[in-house]
Order: C-alpha cells, then sequence, then structure tokens
C-alpha cells in the first residue's frame, strides 16, 4: 500500500488551508444523492426521470432556488449590481426568481460543468493540469396529456459530439401507487446514480450517465417504497439482435431519516454472461448524512469458461457545515479479481472536499483525492486536485 509522505501531506496542508479561505469567503455574506438522502426524498421528488438525474420538476427547481444556496441573491442585490450609479430605487423590477416553462405543457433545464483537474507526479508521470467542460446538458419536456403522458429528452451538447442521454415517452398514472412506464432510450436503474462517473461502483458495473440503454422500464412507488425494472439492449445504447436482453432493477424503502435497498442486473452476451447485485443504504442524523454502496460484478466468459468476480465498495460522509456547503469525506475500494487470491491487485480511493452552493444556480466543487494501487499502474497510484464550476437551472 501507498505511504503518505511529506510531500503527501504537504498537500493536504494546502488543500486544508483552501478549506478555510473557501468557507470564510461564503460563510459571511443535483443530482447527487446525498441531498435527497438528507432530505428524505424519493428521486422522483426533485426529478422528472423517476429514478433521478436530469431535468429537475417543480419541486425541485423551487428547492434548488430557495432551499439550496447558502446566499440568495435578492431581487434588490441584483438590482444595485445592475443599475447605474445613482439610479432611483425605483428602477424596474428585477426578479431573481425564474421557472422553467415555455407554456403550460412545456420546460427546460440545463446542466454546466466545468473542471479544472491537476494530477500529481507519480513514478514516470509528470504532474499535469487540464481543463475540461466535462458536462453540457439540455433538458426538455412536453405535456402531451398532463400528468399522464409526457415526452422526454436529455441531449449532451459537449463535451465533444452533440448526442441524446436520455429521449423517451413517459406513461404515468399518480393515483394507482405512481406507477410508470417508460419507452425509450434511459440510464437504468441501479444502486445509486453519483454524479461522479469514475466512481469504481458506476464505472465497474458499466451504469452510469455515459452509459444509457434502450428498451423499456417500469415501476411503482407504493407508500415507502419504490421499485423500478428495466429490459434493455444490454449494449450500452447501441442496437441488439441478441435474444436475450439486460435485466436491471432497483428497489429501495425510503423514510425520513434512513433508506436501503437492493439492486439487480442480470446480461448475457455472446462474450460473457455478466451478473451484478448488492446493497446500498442512507442514513441522515441532524447535519450528517452517510451513504454505502456493495457491488459484486460476476463475469463468466463464454469461450473460456472462466468467472471473474469484481468487489466494488463506495462509502461516504456528508457534513452540513452551514447553509448550502456540503463537506464530503468518501473511501472507495475495488477489487478486480476477487477469484484469484494470490493477486494483490486492490485499488482504493479517499476523497475529502466541499461543496458549497454559493447562491442560486450555481455551486463551486473542491477536492483533493488519494489514489491507492499496484506500483506497475502509477496512473491509479497518481493524487489529484479537482475544482469544478457548476452553472445549473
Amino acid at each position: 500500500m501507498q505511504r503518505i509522505g511529506y510531500c503527501t501531506l504537504r498537500r493536504i496542508s494546502t488543500v486544508i488551508l483552501l478549506w478555510g479561505v473557501l468557507i470564510l469567503w461564503t460563510h459571511p455574506a443535483l443530482s447527487e444523492p446525498y441531498l435527497a438522502v438528507r432530505g428524505g426524498y424519493k428521486c422522483s421528488q426533485c426529478h422528472n426521470n423517476i429514478t433521478g438525474g436530469g431535468k429537475r420538476n417543480g419541486f425541485g427547481l423551487i428547492y434548488t432556488q430557495t432551499t439550496l444556496p447558502h446566499k440568495i441573491i435578492s431581487a434588490s442585490t441584483l438590482q444595485r449590481i445592475l443599475s447605474p450609479a445613482g439610479a432611483s430605487s425605483a428602477d424596474p423590477n428585477y426578479g431573481t426568481f425564474i421557472t422553467n416553462t415555455f407554456a403550460d405543457f412545456l420546460s427546460f433545464g440545463g446542466d454546466l460543468r466545468v473542471e479544472n483537474r491537476t494530477r500529481f507526479s507519480e513514478g514516470p508521470l509528470e504532474t499535469t493540469n487540464s481543463l475540461d467542460v466535462t458536462e453540457a446538458n439540455l433538458y426538455i419536456e412536453a405535456l402531451i396529456l398532463r400528468d399522464f403522458l409526457s415526452f422526454y429528452i436529455d441531449e449532451r451538447l459537449g463535451p465533444n459530439a452533440a448526442s441524446s442521454r436520455e429521449v423517451f415517452g413517459l406513461i404515468r398514472t399518480p393515483r394507482w401507487w405512481n406507477f410508470y412506464v417508460k419507452g425509450g432510450k434511459f440510464l437504468l436503474p441501479y444502486g445509486w446514480r453519483l454524479q461522479d462517473d469514475s466512481a469504481f461502483i458506476r464505472d465497474r458495473t458499466g451504469i452510469n450517465y455515459a452509459t444509457p440503454d434502450t428498451g423499456v422500464e417500469f415501476g411503482l412507488e407504493p407508500g415507502p417504497l419504490t421499485f423500478s425494472m428495466a429490459l434493455t439492449n444490454g449494449a450500452g445504447g447501441g442496437s441488439d439482435n441478441n435474444l436475450f436482453k439486460q435485466i436491471t432493477l432497483r428497489a429501495e424503502t425510503v423514510f425520513r431519516h434512513w433508506r436501503a435497498g437492493w439492486s439487480f442486473a442480470y446480461n448475457d452476451t455472446d462474450a460473457a454472461r455478466r451478473v451484478m447485485y448488492g446493497p446500498f443504504a442512507g442514513f441522515t442524523l441532524g447535519r450528517l448524512t452517510l451513504l454505502g454502496e456493495v457491488d459484486v460484478i460476476e463475469d463468466r466468459m463464454a469461450e473460456s469458461g472462466e468467472t471473474i468476480k469484481q468487489l466494488a465498495v463506495f462509502s461516504s460522509l456528508n457534513v452540513l457545515l452551514t447553509r448550502g456547503v456540503n463537506f464530503k469525506l468518501s473511501y472507495e475500494l475495488l477489487d478486480p479479481n476477487r477469484s484469484d487470491n494470490s493477486k494483490n491487485d486492490k485499488r482504493t480511493r479517499l476523497t475529502i472536499g466541499l461543496e458549497p452552493f454559493l447562491t442560486q444556480f450555481l455551486q463551486v466543487r473542491l477536492f483533493y483525492r488519494l489514489n491507492d494501487g499496484i506500483p506497475q499502474r502509477p496512473i491509479e497510484r497518481a493524487d489529484e486536485v479537482v475544482v469544478e464550476f457548476h452553472l445549473f437551472f
């Protein structure tokens, strides 16, 4: 295992100092699951997509503009910023609350994430720094028959070429335990829908924001229960003429201060048969919110008959330091080959940082990530600092 040396301790001290500066800066004056757990909400409380992610509904829009921000820019504050010097206080009204509707039946939303990532030197690797647009999405929903039949599109504008992340039709019956059926291209219901696709539980399962699939999904939400099941091609959004389809399901019990659930997926392809399963849970008490997920991934290779079993673990502690400012500490473990005990190829990841919602529509995220793995793969051992600006509506 990697030992924490003087250079690493110096980096940690620097990051702690930056945290202090950021807290002092924000104190006086969204699809992350920890927000749902902290509020005691189901995913459908804030998102049009019942399994979470993407466009925010009316409640989600109000929540992000009134409850989530550390500092709300009021109409009078905005007027002082925009008005010419010496202008009368009776200038035109500068409103700060926005709606996301074109008309009664058409609404929209969006997310933009700009990231600066520094990867420190490790072995033969040199320190690098890069600026990237990691997400630029536009969401549109058309209520064809209000609260019953709708058309939804989640369009990825960047990075790289534009493409549809989700596009589906949705039939929903709120009176019957919120039963729904969706058909098209969508994100699969499995585990915690973390924003970070590089998390072991999202990367190794292959179920994340980069891998929507095409098929049909149905579910219901009776009382504290929520259940979703999808039947899809199992080709990551591509076409498939295989007789067998991928089955993915997610079941969860949600209460005000805790929740627990189970995920399962089965996909039989020409190359291998994959079975995935595992529990996930969340707990909140006061300012503390805990999340956890364990996934077992079994791949039986069609040609050799060999079975490779992986284990991915995620845990996260979130602390509400003050309104709109979240402190996060997460630990991840990956065992890429539990079938061979002679291999010592485990990977661990410790992430620590802040996620302040500075004001309406604007979030800043600052993280330090300590990576550990085998010496033969230095890129998996290099520590990182990530600064992200997130604009959303």
